[in-house]
């Protein structure tokens, strides 16, 4: 069966890469993480772990002073705090942090904008891309992995711990599945410059 490559891509989001692009570049689509505070399918399992060790801590406080065994205090906190952290604040931190994350795929690269103290602009070729994989929720949103990026990692915490500088993936975009096909079918067509300037002589030769 052959696809052929939809354009997809959201024009207001397209305006930030516009400058990025190299010559004949052209933006086959582009995006952001679903955005505000979002329950997944992990969390069904998270949340009740949150309040566990929530109780857990809570009781272990209360019998450290209650036997007045100070030494564990800074474990029965720390165990606490996981608890909110994972059940309450995880939510809120994500999602101020997916609220500046854009995308952009074009027909050669890989383009991220992402900001926090400072704007920050990545790449990954498509040449470079020897693995795509992704996982979808419930709603069609999901995250598409690049390279060996183990996928344990945006499935559990929703966020891709990056090696080297590189893009490790998407995260959360909306229709996952026909951006997954968009990247793969770019990476299908895509053909290196150098490649066909390597080419070029030989079939003058031929001639």
């Amino acid at each position: 069966m052959i696809f052929h490559i939809c354009i997809v891509s959201n024009s207001a989001i397209s305006q930030l890469f516009i400058s990025k692009l190299k010559e004949n570049e052209k933006i086959l689509w582009s995006g952001i993480p679903r955005q505000k505070i979002l329950l997944r399918d992990v969390d069904m399992i998270l949340v009740p772990i949150s309040i566990i060790a929530i109780g857990f801590g809570l009781f272990f406080n209360f019998a450290i002073f209650y036997y007045q065994q100070f030494f564990f205090l800074p474990i029965s906190i720390s165990i606490v705090l996981a608890g909110f952290y994972i059940g309450i604040f995880r939510f809120f931190i994500d999602s101020k942090r997916r609220k500046s994350i854009w995308y952009c795929v074009t027909d050669k690269r890989i383009l991220m904008l992402s900001k926090k103290n400072q704007t920050v602009f990545q790449t990954l070729p498509l040449k470079d891309i020897e693995q795509l994989d992704f996982s979808e929720e419930k709603d069609g949103s999901g995250f598409i992995l690049f390279g060996n990026t183990n996928p344990i990692w945006p499935w559990l915490f929703g966020k891709f711990f990056f090696t080297r500088g590189t893009i490790p993936g998407f995260e959360l975009i909306p229709e996952v599945q026909k951006v997954d096909l968009i990247i793969k079918e770019a990476i299908g067509n895509y053909v290196d410059p150098f490649v066909l300037e390597k080419v070029k002589p030989d079939e003058k030769n031929l001639n």
